[in-house]
C-alpha cells in the first residue's frame, strides 16, 4: 500500500444494528451494512459489494430452502460461487473446534481498539473534550483532520445505543499482557451456504 487508507473490509449487520466498529476500521461508516435477518438478505448484501473474502460467526448448518424465496437467487447463489475465494467461520468466545488457523496477538492497540467500540461513552467523552490540535495529537490516524475526527466522533455518539451496556459488559477484553487469540476454520462456499 503506498498511500495511507483504510483497509477495504465491510461489516454486514444482520437483523439489527449491532454496535458501531469503526474502531477495527471499518470506515468510513457505508462499509458497515445493515440487512435484514435473512438469508437472501445478506446475500444479496455480499454481491452487491462484491466481496471476495468472507468471515462469518459460527452458525450451525440450517439448509438452503432459502434459495428458492428469492428472485432467481439460484443466479445469486452462482454469482458468489464463482467469485468468493474463501470463507472463514469464527467462534464469538474466540475458540472454536475443528479450528484451522488461529491468530494470537498481545498488542495494546487490539485492546484500546475493543475498549473503544465496547464503551463508545467513554470513547466520545475522552476525545470530544479535547481542542482541535490535541484531537489529532491524541488520535494520530494517518493523516486525519481535527474535522475527520470530529465526524468519527458523532458517529460514535450517534451510535451509542445500538447495543446495551449490560451485554457490552458481559464482552471480555483481555488484561494487558495476556494474549488474545482466536480461532478459525476454513469453509466451502457449499458450508457457508448452509450457515447463512
Amino acid at each position: 500500500m503506498e498511500r495511507a487508507q483504510y483497509p477495504q473490509i465491510f461489516t454486514f449487520h444482520v437483523g439489527g444494528k449491532h454496535g458501531d466498529h469503526s474502531a477495527f476500521d471499518v470506515w468510513p461508516p457505508r462499509r458497515e451494512i445493515f440487512v435484514g435477518n435473512s438469508p437472501l438478505d445478506l446475500l444479496d448484501a455480499v454481491n452487491d459489494r462484491a466481496i471476495t473474502r468472507l468471515l462469518i460467526p459460527e452458525a450451525l448448518p440450517q439448509g438452503t430452502d432459502w434459495i428458492g424465496d428469492g428472485f432467481s437467487a439460484w443466479s445469486d447463489v452462482a454469482a458468489a460461487r464463482e467469485r468468493i475465494k474463501s470463507v472463514w467461520e469464527y467462534g464469538a468466545t474466540g475458540y472454536l473446534a475443528q479450528s484451522s488457523v488461529e491468530i494470537r496477538s498481545d498488542a495494546e492497540e487490539l485492546r484500546r481498539m475493543s475498549q473503544w467500540a465496547l464503551t463508545p461513552e467513554a470513547t466520545y467523552a475522552q476525545y470530544s473534550r479535547l481542542e482541535d490540535r490535541e484531537l489529532v495529537d491524541a488520535l494520530d490516524i494517518g493523516p486525519s483532520s481535527a474535522g475527520d475526527l470530529r465526524r468519527w466522533l458523532a458517529v460514535v455518539k450517534d451510535r451509542t445505543d445500538e447495543v446495551s451496556r449490560e451485554v457490552r459488559s458481559r464482552i471480555d477484553i483481555a488484561p494487558s499482557g495476556d494474549t488474545v487469540v482466536q480461532q478459525y476454520r476454513s469453509l466451502t462456499i457449499d458450508e457457508l451456504f448452509v450457515r447463512l
